[in-house]
């Protein structure tokens, strides 16, 4: 049944490690001070225009030090390295037992990488540093399952030695 399947889902945990670890660095937003309320210049008539310019070409500028496309990205790659796993465990010669405990592991591992895919979007549009914590929360929580139902699938079909 296969080392393949399983050396997939050994990197997969790999590339589950390295996402856990973006987010978790990126749980203390870096302020500048061009960007805190109390900073910003009154609008006058003659530069009104341009405050509203710059604050609009930069989006996420609350979110100065953060990777937030890369977590999007990670997240990304996670969903196709498990779409991976998932062909080859679907085409992989298992006994019917296996296929029947895997099922609901895979079912809800797919389910959790898409809502972290969805809070890994809510993460890179937010602005406010409580939106912030409360996406890497949710990130966090979604990733630790993962990696449970990951661990469980490996433990069904690990290759016996």
């Amino acid at each position: 049944m296969g080392h393949s399947l399983y050396e997939q889902i050994i990197a997969f945990e790999q590339s589950l490690e390295a996402l856990e670890q973006a987010v978790s660095e990126q749980s203390k937003p870096e302020f500048g001070p061009e960007f805190r309320p109390e900073s910003k210049p009154k609008k006058s008539p003659e530069t009104a225009k341009t405050s509203t310019d710059v604050e609009t070409s930069q989006p996420h500028a609350l979110q100065k030090g953060f990777q937030t496309d890369s977590v999007s990205e990670q997240a990304n790659q996670l969903q196709a390295q498990f779409h991976d796993i998932v062909t080859v465990a679907t085409t992989a010669d298992m006994s019917p037992q296996i296929e029947q405990r895997i099922r609901p592991l895979k079912t809800e591992a797919h389910r959790r990488l898409r809502l972290l895919g969805v809070e890994a979007m809510r993460f890179q549009s937010a602005k406010q540093p409580a939106n912030i914590e409360k996406c890497r929360t949710q990130m966090q929580a979604h990733l630790f399952q993962i990696r449970q139902f990951m661990q469980a699938i490996a433990d069904v079909i690990e290759p016996e030695e």
